[in-house]
């Protein structure tokens, strides 16, 4: 019996809550928000527990778990196209913030979503399991890759962030006026 496997519900559970971190960062990949990704991951865990015996292999687990949560991302992101306008009518943003800090930070968030998304997924997915907490053995473990290659993507996706964001953010004037 694998460590994964549903006739063991002990071992099982745990075999799930070790994923969590994997899902919330997949989650917050297609989603862009925190509280929606955290969602996402306790339905994937969920659905995972009820429909146990629907998996066949045992060491696919993590693919299984994979489809589940891309699927609560597709649903959740088609009922955004639907709320989109009711929500920003409904929540203009703190009256504190002025519009022009309010446009600001959209064009930042848009910006830092745009580099994200340019990122090889491969990278981008390593990345943000990265950013919420996940160790390189775990996002090894999760993406069935040496820990060697998982230090390598993330490396490769924050220098490549770095570059882009600063660049479109304009965050280094002074090295594009340098005189050679």
């Amino acid at each position: 019996m694998s460590p994964s496997s549903p006739s063991d519900p002990g071992l099982y559970a745990a075999a799930l809550e070790r994923y969590r971190r994997a899902l919330i960062a997949l989650a917050l990949d297609r989603t862009g928000r925190w509280d929606v990704a955290e969602e996402i991951a306790q339905q994937t865990i969920t659905t995972a527990w009820e429909r146990r015996s629907d998996l066949r292999d045992h060491n696919s687990l993590t693919g299984w778990l994979w489809r589940i949560a891309l699927n609560y991302c597709v649903q959740w992101q088609r009922r955004e196209v639907r709320l989109c306008g009711l929500r920003e009518a409904s929540h203009p943003g703190p009256p504190s913030t002025t519009i022009a800090d309010e446009v600001l930070r959209r064009e930042t968030v848009r910006e830092v979503r745009s580099v994200l998304s340019q990122l090889p997924l491969r990278n981008r997915v390593a990345l943000l399991m990265h950013a919420t907490g996940c160790s390189y053995d775990e996002i090894a473990d999760f993406l069935q890759l040496p820990a060697s290659t998982v230090r390598g993507r993330i490396a490769r996706a924050r220098d490549q962030l770095r570059r882009e964001l600063g660049r479109r953010l304009d965050l280094h004037p002074e090295k594009e006026n340098a005189q050679p």
